[in-house]
């Protein structure tokens, strides 16, 4: 029964531990029958590393979170409706994995699953009375629960075909009440998980996404299980000591595949101090940018590709747009465009025969301004970019849609940042650590329902999406700033995490009473006006910096003067615009040197020439050979104009290296 499978993923399972760490360690379960369907990327690794992204990608698509305007909500009997059906998805699933393939179904009526499990001759404890520990009397009914048909011998049960009965889904008032008992248990816990932040001023979450279903999040729980004994607590601790520590960059040169891969790590260690740390603002900005440069790198080698097959003449390595000049060029067009850049507000070069000033004294006089066209022009979007979340938005007029670009790169890395915080919350109350709650899976789902029932529910901190995760990460929640300035001892009694799990209820609290978003920046507040400004501060960057080169300091073995800027000053953009005028000033002093190549010489000539010894002697600021090529040359061919007894021959070789000097003396 059930669907065809499409890709499978091989796990440690909670279940069977033991049985099932042989199978996952086999070569043709392992490497043959594991597929890499889901993502085609996966193809680059082998063995334990691709182990690792398969568990990283699926946990990825399955940590996922909706985001759902206020203004599209259903009516209350719609929302009910939809979750008594996922309920019933849920339970479903919960019985497929349990009972097919073991359980049987009534011959009669098909009613199942029947679990006739280790018993052959039905007919032998059939209408046995026996006794509890608690001293109640039961009987033993073999019989089908629906029609009561009855069969002593096993082989007349079929096999449950998958199909859920709808008796199933209609409970007993003694299972009801058996419900009713555990969710009063369970709603202790979130009571005090949930207890009103002292900043907030409404005890009530409204959570304004969809949160993953129970059924999800078991699946999400056995992913991590398995992951944490591939990886190791020791590689885990590795990788996320890079996010703790604030490192300057987290690129493939530093040892990272891929972020997801940190995030795996983080899920597997989620109740030890480094991930604390690692959730810190300046840590979540770190793994962001890296996420948005990597898809910026995507979309310009696209681009790059493009250019290049509509060119006659292309080699090889500008057709993988991956040879450096080719994306850098790209990239600063591109940049330029929409942050309003044009060739006319970068600074000019000097005349041909002019000496070009200091570049720092250039830059100082640079302009920084920059235009960010506000994106209600942008009526209509094309989807540009390919699969995997790493497209943008542009519309007709080339106006580009960054909040689109951003949310499509880090969507899925938000989900999952939620998803750690949250379960290092309840993990971290119910006391433990990963080593209970592993303990817990293995005894079974009951054990650890807790904490499934935390995570899925409605109005925890998934709910609140990663649009406010996001907006907290950038602290836009400004407007109590001088209030939060005057409690300062209040302010230091919170721990960096619960500042920022504060701010994420508040901005989720925020969207829904505004129901903002970016595309209507012409109408909001100066702190909105504020994100826009971040959102395409990260995208220029993410676009200027989009390899492990430009992304490196020098000292750490890239390009890079000194580390990127932090995207939340307002001095980063102004920053990157005054760097893309000038490289346009660059661009301008090159042509004017490729032009005095040509013509330079010819120039020197003409004046020196015509100047007397005094004027003559001006062109020399030092040595003879410290000039360029065609002032060095058209000095020397003015000079033996004059005859190599002239006065400009002999002051000429008084000023060249010896072995010129010895060369042309006479």
């Amino acid at each position: 029964g059930g669907m065809v499978l499409s890709d499978a993923l091989v796990l440690i399972d909670c279940d069977c531990p033991q049985a099932s760490k042989l199978a996952y360690r086999s070569k043709l379960l392992g490497e043959i029958y594991t597929s890499v369907v889901l993502c085609r990327d996966l193809n680059m690794f082998t063995g334990t590393s691709q182990r690792i992204a398969l568990h990283a990608h699926s946990f990825s698509q399955l940590a996922t979170i909706k985001n759902t305007n206020s203004f599209d909500r259903n009516s209350d009997l719609q929302q009910k409706y939809k979750m008594d059906q996922e309920k019933r998805c849920d339970l479903e699933a919960m019985l497929k994995r349990t009972y097919l393939g073991k359980a049987y179904q009534c011959f009669n009526c098909s009613f199942g699953p029947i679990d006739h499990i280790a018993c052959e001759d039905l007919s032998y404890h059939h209408g046995e009375t026996v006794t509890g520990v608690t001293g109640r009397s039961a009987q033993i009914n073999n019989a089908c629960p629906k029609c009561q048909w009855f069969s002593s011998d096993l082989d007349d049960w079929p096999k449950w075909n998958g199909i859920v009965p709808e008796e199933m889904f209609n409970l007993s008032d003694k299972e009801i009440k058996e419900l009713k008992i555990k969710k009063e248990k369970a709603n202790k816990i979130k009571k005090s998980l949930l207890a009103k932040p002292s900043c907030l001023k409404s005890n009530i979450y409204n959570g304004s996404c969809e949160v993953p279903s129970s059924n999800k999040i078991e699946v999400l729980l056995r992913i991590l299980y398995s992951a944490r004994i591939t990886m190791g607590n020791d590689t885990c601790k590795e990788l996320v000591s890079k996010l703790s520590n604030w490192e300057e960059s987290i690129t493939p040169a530093d040892g990272i595949d891929h972020p997801l891969q940190l995030v795996l790590a983080m899920a597997c260690i989620c109740d030890d101090d480094l991930v604390k740390d690692s959730l810190n603002p300046p840590a979540l900005l770190l793994i962001l940018n890296e996420m948005c440069s990597r898809n910026a790198r995507d979309i310009l080698n696209m681009k790059a590709n493009a250019t290049n097959t509509t060119s006659t003449t292309s080699s090889a390595a500008a057709v993988s747009g991956e040879s450096g000049e080719n994306l850098i060029s790209i990239s600063r067009k591109f940049v330029s465009q929409f942050l309003g850049i044009d060739a006319a507000s970068a600074p000019e070069a000097k005349g041909l025969e002019e000496a070009e000033p200091n570049l720092t004294a250039v830059r100082e006089g640079c302009c920084a301004d920059f235009t960010l066209t506000p994106l209600t022009e942008c009526s209509q979007h094309e989807s540009v970019g390919g699969g995997g979340g790493g497209g943008y938005g542009k519309s007709e007029n080339n106006f580009f849609d960054f909040e689109t670009f951003i949310m499509n790169s880090t969507d899925n890395l938000l989900s999952i940042l939620l998803v750690i915080m949250s379960l290092r919350e309840i993990i971290l109350k119910r006391g433990g650590g990963w080593k209970k709650l592993t303990e817990d899976m293995e005894t079974g789902m009951v054990a650890y329902s807790d904490v499934i029932e935390y995570l899925s529910m409605s109005t925890g901190l998934l709910s609140c999406g990663p649009t406010a995760l996001l907006d907290a990460i950038l602290n836009l929640d400004n407007e109590n700033k001088k209030k939060d300035n005057e409690n300062e001892e209040d302010k230091e009694s919170v721990d960096g995490v619960e500042e920022l799990k504060v701010k994420i209820f508040k901005a989720s609290q925020v969207q829904q009473k505004l129901s903002l978003t970016v595309s209507s920046v012409s109408s909001l507040s100066s702190t909105f006006k504020g994100k826009v400004r971040m959102l395409a501060t990260m995208t220029a960057q993410a676009f200027l910096h989009y390899n492990s080169n430009r992304r490196r300091s020098m000292a750490n073995g890239g390009s890079l003067l000194d580390p990127l800027g932090d995207i939340r000053d307002g001095l980063t953009l102004r920053n990157l615009c005054i760097d893309l005028r000038m490289c346009i000033y660059q661009e301008r002093v090159q042509a004017k040197m490729r032009q005095w190549k040509s013509v330079g010489s010819d120039i020197v000539i003409t004046k020196a020439r015509a100047a007397d010894m005094g004027q003559y002697i001006q062109f020399f600021h030092g040595h003879a050979h410290g000039l360029d090529k065609p002032t060095f040359w058209g000095l020397w061919s003015a000079a033996k104009s004059d005859g190599y007894d002239g006065e400009k021959v002999k002051y000429f070789l008084s000023r060249a290296n010896y072995a010129f000097a010895a060369k042309h003396k006479k």
